[in-house]
């Protein structure tokens, strides 16, 4: 009898494991996907990988909770770049 009450018990914590974790990785996309539709609505270029948003205003982007940066280098992501353009880039960055 208390064999079976350990079982059911493991079985029932391992559920509420199971459902915490769904529950939190899609959040978690739902948020992204969520951000990548408004920085579309707000003419901007989503970027998935780091979680960016080209091209929007400051304002478009502090109302979506991002950082603004005002001159990004448009080489930012490929450091191992010999020759990059000296072009400012507008863009927003998510955490």
């Amino acid at each position: 009898m208390r064999k079976n009450f350990w079982i059911i018990l493991l079985i029932f914590f391992a559920l509420f494991i199971l459902v915490f974790l769904v529950n939190t990785f899609s959040n978690d996309s739902k948020k992204f996907n969520s951000l990548s539709e408004k920085c579309i609505n707000s003419g901007g270029i989503w970027i998935q990988k780091y979680s960016e948003c080209e091209s929007i205003s400051e304002e478009d982007c502090l109302s979506l909770g991002g950082v603004f940066e005002f001159c990004g280098s448009a080489c930012r992501h490929y450091s191992n770049e010999m020759i990059c353009t000296l072009q400012c880039i507008d863009y927003c960055k998510f955490n």
